[in-house]
């Protein structure tokens, strides 16, 4: 069950400055260096201002991590103005639809990657990426990155981050 947004902490700049003895407090036993304060677990110290259903709740509708088609868990970024989920676009083959995270309030936007890990494309409909966008994207990198797949029908392949001589078995 959702929780009462009013039930939860205020974790702004001023709410956290003013509660530092309930969150913080207890991880700064023994520090003195600045660089110890760096060492500070501030998730398990932010978790102390929660409720155990709170903890419960968040990690349901706001995952640290995903797991991809290829099986392999990958961390969300929460940083920015969208969530953003950074994998190679091979590693998406098969799936439609991303993960809804928020209770569907946050939508994950996927940075589809090259095999060299650069951009090449930017999604929240995967969907409508796959059918609109993909073929253009695939004739624009099967040349540079030969070795890799890009097949006709990305739906119905493998998802995975080997090349095709290695997915052949070679």
């Amino acid at each position: 069950a959702a929780l009462d947004e009013s039930d939860w902490p205020d974790v702004s700049d001023e709410g956290l400055l003013g509660n530092l003895d309930s969150w913080l407090a207890p991880f700064l036993a023994g520090m003195r260096t600045l660089q110890d304060l760096k060492r500070v677990p501030l998730s398990d110290a932010l978790n102390l201002l929660l409720t155990p259903e709170q903890r419960t709740c968040l990690q349901r509708d706001m995952p640290e991590t995903i797991t991809i088609p290829t099986g392999r868990r990958v961390r969300l970024d929460y940083t920015g103005d969208t969530v953003v989920l950074a994998v190679k676009l091979q590693e998406l083959f098969g799936l439609t639809r991303l993960p809804v995270i928020a209770g569907g309030k946050l939508t994950i936007s996927a940075h589809l990657l090259t095999p060299a890990g650069r951009p090449a494309a930017i999604t929240d409909n995967l969907e409508r990426f796959w059918r609109e966008n993909y073929q253009a994207v695939r004739k624009d990198l099967r040349g540079r990155y030969p070795k890799h797949p890009w097949p006709e029908d990305p739906l119905a392949a493998q998802a995975t981050v080997l090349t095709k001589r290695r997915l052949n078995g070679g």
